[in-house]
């Protein structure tokens, strides 16, 4: 029996993983956020001494009947990128406002070459904050938040 392909949930969330991983200094960017720790999975996340730490998550799934078809299911997927820069960090707010314009420019690049049905991914919203983790490492917080266009075929039952 062959393996199942993942749901293009998760695989879209893993493109987006990918594209926050080009995320160096070298290639252009602000901020090396691309070569730290970038989790998709919340049960996993934990602050690590200075280092900026990213979370890639879904959230809200919505339908769209009226792009669907019989074998087709098209939907909005909302992805939050969360990058925690401590504030053991020199000039931590700064890092966190550049990390945000980074991940601005990433999410313009193309999908052309991601998973099949990943058809579009625009930022909807950014926010910053602060807050403290379980062991009182405090941090700042920036949140981009956006919405992934997917197209998920199904095969027809053998």
């Amino acid at each position: 029996m062959a393996d199942r392909p993942e749901p293009l949930t998760w695989l879209a969330l893993q493109d987006v993983r990918a594209l926050v991983e080009s995320i160096r200094v070298d290639a252009g960017f602000h901020t090396d956020i691309g070569g730290g720790l970038i989790l998709t999975d919340r049960s996993r996340l934990k602050l690590q001494g200075d280092a900026p730490v990213t979370l890639i998550v879904a959230g809200d799934l919505v339908d769209d009947p009226s792009a669907s078809g019989n074998r087709t299911t098209a939907l909005d997927m909302d992805v939050s990128v969360e990058v925690a820069v401590p504030f053991g960090l020199d000039n931590a707010e700064l890092i966190a406002h550049r990390a945000r314009a980074d991940l601005v420019q990433v999410f313009k690049t193309s999908l052309r070459d991601r998973t099949e049905g990943f058809r579009k991914f625009v930022v909807t919203g950014s926010s910053f904050s602060s807050d403290a983790d379980e062991q009182g490492i405090t941090f700042t917080l920036v949140q981009v938040t956006a919405r992934a266009g997917l197209t998920e075929t199904v095969s027809p039952a053998a």
